[in-house]
């Protein structure tokens, strides 16, 4: 594995850069291909690493955030870690840089499902085998942990493997209108809404492409997401959640409730998507 220092992190969006030891190009990073059982990342961490390489450079895959013996000893206190000096400047990171990583606004549809942050957060969940929820249609909403997942060229076509109450289920995106973790529920179920009407008579998904199905423009969201503009959702069976985009991947959108809840809605269960512009 390599190592390096974070030279760039930003807390708010899970994306940062690490700079190798030894030098060589910087490697693109992104919170949820953190392993381990502390996931806080800071400039100047030092960390462990596996390098692929991306469709836009140099990409940082099973990330260990290595701790000194003291920072340790303070974790198992309860402490917080003191943010560390650096002499990595963060302003040394151009912004174009950063958001050629992050944004991918002259990609076509068809390359919309190579975007994998979804995938990575999927098998970080599988990793640690994290207590979930999952809304399916008629109403469903169950508990599950995740098991496997089968990605398919066609993203909305990718199966989840569950464990629920002990059984396997397989569940494509097709058939999942949205998750979360088990420990936002309380949360989540405080700021869930619904449009009566569409509750009443849900619109059903139609046939086709995802981009023939999805009721907004990838672009705007985009836009929203870089200048944290907060969106409301309308699902098809008439749930309403309304926050910023924390990303965006090929067939989801993971959204951060004004509570700091976190919900992952798969993007064929929207009806309409409304961009708050202050």
């Amino acid at each position: 594995m390599s190592k390096g220092v974070i030279k760039y992190y930003n807390e708010e969006k899970g994306y940062g850069f690490i700079a190798q030891e030894g030098g060589g190009a910087d490697v693109f990073m992104h919170s949820s291909s953190i392993t381990g059982p502390y996931d806080q990342p800071r400039v100047g961490q030092r960390v462990r690493f596996n390098v692929k390489e991306g469709k836009k450079g140099l990409v940082g895959h099973d990330i260990e955030l290595l701790l000194t013996a003291i920072e340790k000893r303070w974790l198992s206190q309860g402490k917080n870690l003191i943010p560390r000096e650096s002499v990595l400047n963060q302003q040394n990171v151009t912004t174009n840089i950063f958001q050629q990583w992050i944004d991918d606004d002259n990609s076509s549809g068809s390359d919309r499902g190579k975007n994998d942050f979804g995938t990575l957060y999927i098998e970080k969940q599988i990793r640690y085998e994290v207590p979930m929820f999952f809304a399916t249609y008629q109403q469903e909403l169950f508990g599950a942990t995740i098991l496997n997942f089968t990605r398919n060229p066609k993203d909305i076509e990718s199966v989840f493997v569950l464990d629920v109450n002990g059984k396997r289920r397989e569940y494509s995106k097709q058939e999942i209108k949205y998750y979360y973790k088990t420990e936002d529920a309380q949360l989540i179920e405080k700021l869930r809404l619904f449009e009566k009407d569409i509750q009443a008579n849900p619109v059903s998904v139609p046939i086709g492409d995802l981009e023939d199905i999805i009721p907004f423009d990838p672009k705007d969201l985009q836009e929203a997401r870089r200048g944290v503009i907060p969106i409301k959702i309308v699902l098809r069976e008439g749930e309403v959640f309304q926050g910023q985009i924390d990303w965006v991947s090929g067939a989801e959108i993971k959204l951060v409730l004004q509570n700091g809840a976190k919900i992952v809605a798969c993007q064929v269960a929207i009806h309409e998507i409304d961009i708050l512009m202050p």
